[in-house]
């Protein structure tokens, strides 16, 4: 703070020629540009409390948390504060739209775009969030239609070219999407999003070191914001840890913090003190790793460097042909002849869960299948669902934590799931897992193989049409045979 302290001083010294909260609005809009957000942030929210009612301070600003992840309703209140002011301001509304986006509002999301809309109808930023709202309900006409607006109104703007990329990848165009992708990254290397959106692209065909190198790109999870803040955190590059310490955090979703804890047992080798953070209802599944398992709301340790879960692969340079093995677990697999374990549904506030998630219902065939006993290890269970089980004789064990699905995997021949986190820890458990796949899967699955290099007792069944479960479904019931 005693860097904006001079700021005030020098503009109070030039008699009141210059609005102190101008220059930090400046600064923070310069920081802004070169990617510097933490003090971008610092400069806007000072000069908001010199003038609140400064709508430039408050787009700054949103820009500025809009470049983390997790970060909408602060997002959202901000851009809120200047809309009392100016109900009309299109960038605020296009911000408020976004940040409800975000946080998996979508009707609200739609209003604030709709009215951005009345403001300008040829507003394509407006255009392309009703897409991304519609997209992501998995409303493929509407989106597409939108898209198509956008495209005509500017076919070279590049927001919209990126979106028609990321549409072209869930129609299976894979070809076509990878290539705009490229171009979009070629001619706006500075654009963080694009290479982040092209790293899939890498990922999905296998080529993991560049996959993991452009992952680096993805936005900031909020946690961040506060690691990266505090003065010991200097991030890790491969240095020397012997006699030394690191904090690791969890940045993403427990799937993925299930997957990427196998880089955890590699620093054995460092003769370092690990310090790691990840939600707490996961502390008791990896309780046995040399770790010290900090809890959320204790004191961060001291330490000497950190890094995120996720930026693991692309620092140990993983490729296909040496990805670390699942992490291990204690527990002894006790395999109940026939039975199964089903889960249907991630979590809703993941934003392209219609794109994986199913409705029960449409495991019917599975049940049909004789010999076998069905165990629901969805945690929660709506009372449609409850009813629908019953009627099956599906058993509905109690699942309060982690370590309870663990207790209940255990015992399972077999899983089959879609594309959310038990996935990860029946394959790490080395449990046979059949997954039902979107026809734009997500990076890790790759593209065109039933099997899986990260977890070897996993199978894989693929849609061909989007959001048609019919025919993978059909396989899972053929492999029974």
């Amino acid at each position: 703070m005693d860097e904006i302290q001079n700021v005030i001083d020098l503009c109070t010294k030039a008699f009141c020629l210059v609005k102190p909260w101008d220059v930090l609005i400046s600064l923070a809009e310069s920081h802004l540009r070169e990617n510097k957000n933490l003090a971008s942030i610092k400069y806007a929210e000072a000069a908001l409390k010199m003038q609140p009612d400064s709508l430039r301070a408050r787009v700054v600003l949103c820009s500025a948390y809009e470049r983390f992840s997790g970060m909408g309703k602060m997002i959202f209140d901000c851009a809120k504060a200047g809309l009392e002011i100016d109900p009309g301001h299109i960038d605020l509304l296009l911000r408020a739209g976004h940040a409800k986006l975000s946080m998996m509002e979508l009707q609200e999301a739609s209003v604030y775009f709709q009215r951005a809309l009345a403001e300008n109808p040829d507003n394509i930023s407006a255009i392309l969030g009703l897409f991304e709202t519609s997209h992501t309900l998995g409303d493929l006409n509407q989106s597409g239609s939108l898209l198509e607006k956008a495209l005509s109104l500017n076919p070279t703007n590049p927001w919209a070219s990126n979106a028609k990329a990321i549409f072209l990848k869930d129609l299976g165009k894979y070809s076509e999407s990878f290539a705009l992708a490229k171009k979009l990254v070629e001619e706006h290397p500075n654009i963080r999003l694009f290479k982040f959106n092209l790293s899939s692209h890498y990922l999905l065909q296998g080529d993991l070191r560049k996959g993991f190198e452009l992952y680096e790109y993805r936005p900031t999870n909020s946690w961040e914001r506060m690691f990266l803040d505090l003065p010991c955190a200097r991030l890790w590059k491969g240095e020397e840890l012997e006699g030394k310490s690191i904090f690791l955090w969890s940045d993403q979703g427990d799937g993925d913090t299930i997957q990427f804890m196998r880089y955890i047992p590699l620093f054995s080798a460092y003769k370092c003190k690990v310090f790691l953070k990840i939600p707490d209802r996961m502390h008791g599944l990896f309780q046995h790793l040399k770790v010290y398992l900090v809890q959320e709301n204790e004191k961060l340790p001291a330490h000497d460097f950190q890094l995120s879960l996720s930026s693991l692969p692309a620092l140990f340079k993983t490729k296909l042909a040496i990805i670390p093995p699942p992490v291990s677990f204690p527990k002894t697999l006790q395999p109940i002849k026939g039975r199964i374990g089903i889960v249907w549904r991630g979590n809703p506030n993941y934003k392209w869960d219609k794109k994986r998630s199913i409705d029960l219902e449409f495991l019917t065939p599975l049940f049909q299948i004789e010999g076998v006993k069905y165990i629901a290890l969805q945690k929660e269970i709506n009372e449609k669902e409850i009813r629908f089980l019953d009627k099956h004789g599906i058993l509905r064990p109690k699942l309060e934590t982690w370590e309870d699905t663990a207790q209940n995997l255990q015992f399972c021949e077999r899983v089959i799931c879609v594309d959310t986190a038990i996935a990860h820890l029946a394959g790490s458990m080395g449990i046979s897992t059949s997954i039902l796949i979107s026809l734009n899967p997500d990076w890790r699955w790759m593209l065109d193989r039933e099997d899986s290099p990260w977890y070897a007792s996993i199978r894989l069944f693929r849609q061909r049409i989007p959001f048609n479960w019919k025919e993978p479904i059909e396989e899972i019931v053929r492999s029974f045979a």
